[in-house]
């Protein structure tokens, strides 16, 4: 049967374990990775791509995100988190129309791709109804990268309104997912609000449902300093809440036993740098987490509380950041980031044996980078070149379970101008019902 066969690429095939290239073909038969190394035979009807020059590695994974965030790009721009949220969010989630909630997921989705992004964990809010649910699930599926659908809250109310629509959550379950937690490369998981954000009986309770499903859990936790309880870990681990199964976004203002309690209950924690960064949180203690053997992947975070989705700037600043905060270079080295963009936030997902290496018997979610370039030449060490110079322009060839989603540098299939146009229209709506002031290019 005709696959995909690269021919005669750089493979970087587990990014972090030792920053070791080789060269040779990598096979692709249906959605899986059946041949990785020298070259096989070509089957007659192949679909060869030419990899002479390029870099071959597993795509990235982001491992949170509010995808439909992208309409809000650049509001609040001076904004720390509780500001933001009363400025751009609150004010914006309620006038979100199904259609708004498509498209802006829509443009997000574009931009990860072009970045190499294939796996992204999104804390879907703003679902107002079934319909809202629907349009998300429909943007998500449609654009070919692999979702986990952490489905959340509506925040209609504003502030507060963190509860789940239990009968919306289930409509949506049986009407998508039926008796699998995974349709067309969408995993559905629960976005819960957490014991920031909801009362402990409800949280629980809505905890509870999740795992009655098998449902992995995903929750803000630690974000800001100003947000309360501060012991919220030693909360959850007394409530039996901790565990492999449920991923942390930010998890910055810890304590030594929180540390400790992540690393015995093997949680999972997403540190999003850009975001936090914009927003003025703080910095998450990545290098002690690491130490402690938590698995740590990498988040873009919004569209909105970081503003972009280039991976490439994540991976720097990711680095950067620490770096800064241990006034050293050692602390967390080139080889450490590639794995938590790739193998690592696999884990966090729980995705470990399926994407995050390229492997055969894996799913096929391969990214070619192009390094013959301004930006990247000379080639002087690859790996850390790949952090320290790569742009979302060098990436050449974005492939998801065997499906091309970007070939020779520009997005296949998708109507940019038609997406664009639309995504301006909605912001255009949103932010005017809202009474939220904008800046346009004048007329």
């Amino acid at each position: 049967m005709a696959g995909i066969l690269i021919h005669d690429c750089t493979i970087l095939a587990t990014p972090g374990a030792d920053g070791e290239l080789a060269r040779g073909d990598i096979r692709i038969d249906g959605e899986r990775l059946t041949h990785v190394g020298e070259a096989p035979a070509t089957v007659p009807g192949d679909t060869v791509i030419d990899g002479r020059g390029k870099v071959a590695l597993p795509g990235f994974i982001s491992t949170h995100h509010h995808l439909f965030q992208s309409l809000l790009r650049g509001l609040s721009g001076d904004a720390a988190l509780p500001e933001w949220l009363r400025s751009c969010i609150l004010p914006t989630a309620p006038h979100f129309r199904p259609e708004d909630l498509y498209w802006g997921i829509r443009l997000s989705l574009a931009e990860c791709i072009e970045s190499g992004v294939t796996t992204v964990a999104d804390w879907a809010f703003n679902l107002h109804s079934v319909e809202h649910a629907e349009a998300a699930y429909e943007a998500m599926a449609e654009s070919g990268a692999r979702i986990h659908f952490a489905y959340g809250p509506s925040m209609a109310k504003g502030w507060g309104d963190f509860d789940l629509r239990l009968e919306d959550f289930e409509s949506v379950r049986t009407r998508f997912f039926r008796a699998s937690r995974t349709s067309d490369r969408v995993t559905l998981w629960a976005g819960l609000g957490g014991p920031e954000l909801q009362r402990e009986e409800r949280f629980r309770e809505e905890m509870g449902i999740a795992r009655g499903y098998g449902l992995r859990v995903h929750i803000h936790l630690r974000e800001n300093e100003a947000f309360e309880p501060k012991d919220a870990v030693e909360r959850l681990d007394r409530w039996g809440l901790l565990g492999p199964d449920l991923l942390l976004a930010h998890a910055i203002h810890l304590r030594d036993i929180d540390l400790d309690l992540l690393s015995r209950s093997h949680t999972k924690v997403s540190y999003n740098a850009l975001s936090n960064m914009r927003l003025g949180d703080g910095i998450c203690r990545v290098v002690e987490l690491r130490r402690r053997g938590v698995d740590v992947g990498l988040g873009l975070d919004g569209s909105a509380s970081n503003d972009n989705n280039d991976f490439f700037a994540l991976l720097r600043s990711s680095v950067g950041l620490q770096r800064a905060r241990w006034l050293r270079a050692d602390c967390l080295s080139v080889n450490d980031v590639l794995e938590m963009a790739t193998i690592g936030g696999a884990r966090c997902v729980g995705q470990e044996e399926e994407i995050g290496s390229l492997q055969p018997g894996k799913r096929a979610d391969v990214i070619l980078i192009d390094p013959h370039t301004v930006n990247f030449m000379p080639l002087n060490a690859v790996p850390a070149q790949l952090v320290f110079c790569a742009q979302p322009r060098n990436v050449d060839t974005v492939i998801v379970g065997g499906r091309v989603l970007k070939r020779k540098a520009e997005l296949v299939d998708i109507d940019l101008r038609h997406l664009l146009a639309k995504c301006q229209e909605a912001a255009r709506r949103v932010t005017s019902i809202a009474g939220v002031s904008r800046k346009e290019l004048p007329a």
